[in-house]
């Protein structure tokens, strides 16, 4: 049995869903099944939302239309790969198909360290910060290429723009985290250095 969801990536907050059609059903002759014939399904990841066409029998059974079946995958809120999986209740047919469900939004608190935390005002030297593992609002590593807007209020940061569309100086999350680097200016003081998330909520502050 083919398996097409669309789409065939969702967030992962509950609410977001995808649709997932079959192939044609067929005997083992190649004949359309008939109208009626139930198929089970399953998901590793996140729920079926489609009402059960047989409450008797184990599972969520989806019952075929012309030899296709349709039914709705809701997401969870945990992030990953989620394994869809139909089998037909009599005969033998079954098969497969994947949905990812993404990270939402950066949200929380974005902690920040800077290495060194006191650099001279001299112009020259640098501090690196790094941040923790940023999240989205159900605990998920963000995706690879989140953007961060940072800044400082003294010294300039000498880390590449990631995005020159955006105002402001973004850095591109990898694994969750972001480093960038602080030059001094040539005026002693304490910088303030800040973080937020282009998109969502998430921000968080640390001093050099």
């Amino acid at each position: 049995i083919t398996l097409t969801p669309s789409p065939a990536s969702i967030v992962a907050n509950g609410t977001t869903t995808s649709t997932v059609t079959s192939g044609v059903i067929t005997d083992a002759y190649g004949n359309t099944v008939s109208n009626g014939t139930l198929i089970t399904g399953a998901t590793s990841l996140g729920t079926i939302t489609t009402a059960d066409a047989d409450t008797i029998t184990a599972g969520i059974q989806v019952a075929t239309s012309s030899g296709v079946i349709s039914f709705v995958v809701q997401s969870g809120t945990v992030a990953g790969t989620a394994n869809v999986t139909v089998a037909s209740v009599q005969g033998s047919a079954s098969g497969s198909t994947q949905i990812t469900f993404l990270p939402g939004p950066p949200a929380g608190t974005i902690s920040l360290t800077p290495s060194p935390s006191s650099i001279v005002a001299n112009g020259v030297t640098t501090s690196t910060v790094t941040s923790g593992v940023i999240t989205d609002a159900y605990g998920n590593t963000v995706s690879n290429g989140t953007l961060i807007t940072v800044a400082t209020s003294m010294g300039t940061i000498t880390t590449a723009d990631a995005d020159a569309g955006t105002a402001g100086i973004q850095v591109a999350t990898s694994n969750g985290v972001i480093s960038l680097v602080v030059k001094s200016g040539t005026v002693a003081g304490t910088a303030n250095v800040t973080a937020s998330s282009v998109q969502g909520s998430a921000s968080g502050s640390t001093q050099i």
